[in-house]
């Protein structure tokens, strides 16, 4: 078996194991989000080191196994990042970059377990996203709103538009699936 190793000092490391023909990626740290990205356009299986600092074990959890997910954020390193720990997690994540196109994948989607909703997107608000599928007569899924204005004004109009609940941002990978454990948990 040989290993590469790409360290970038404290932030992480990053390990590809080449054994029998099939790749792993050991993940020992909070990563950067490019390289966890990387790691996935190469279609990589991934698991879990014990780190301390991230608080991740080697088990695959069953709270986001199987479990489909839109996430509507216009940031793309933060799309990254979340889309990537759920997908070390288990979930099957579907990206949308404006609010028009996370309205046309929840019309032409089959299946949509949680929407995480950034508020502040370009074109269409996540407000008027948030607005436009409680109005829906078909099944909506559960909203969660997922924003860096945390105040409680913020919270309160999110609640009574519809939202199940709130992440603020920034957050790290640990307590973002231990918060999308939570929410889907309720459904």
């Amino acid at each position: 078996m040989s290993e590469e190793s790409l360290d970038c000092g404290n932030v992480m490391t990053l390990s590809p194991l080449w054994d029998s023909g099939s790749v792993s990626t050991l993940i020992s740290a909070p990563t950067e989000t490019k390289l966890l990205q990387s790691a996935f356009s190469r279609d990589h299986r991934v698991t879990f080191a014990r780190h301390p600092e991230w608080g991740v074990s080697n088990r695959m959890p069953d709270g986001l196994q199987g479990k489909r997910l839109l996430l509507v954020e216009d940031n793309a390193d933060i799309q990254a990042f979340v889309s990537t720990v759920a997908r070390l997690e288990g979930a099957d994540i579907v990206t949308a970059s404006k609010g028009e196109e996370g309205l046309s994948i929840l019309s032409g989607e089959s299946q949509v377990d949680l929407v995480l909703l950034d508020l502040n997107l370009p074109g269409i608000q996540g407000w008027d996203v948030l607005r436009e599928i409680g109005d829906a007569t078909d099944a909506r899924p559960p909203v969660v709103v997922f924003s860096a204005y945390t105040d409680a004004p913020t919270r309160k109009r999110a609640a009574d538009m519809g939202a199940m609940g709130f992440i603020a941002k920034p957050i790290g990978a640990r307590e973002l699936v231990n918060k999308l454990e939570a929410f889907l948990s309720q459904l």
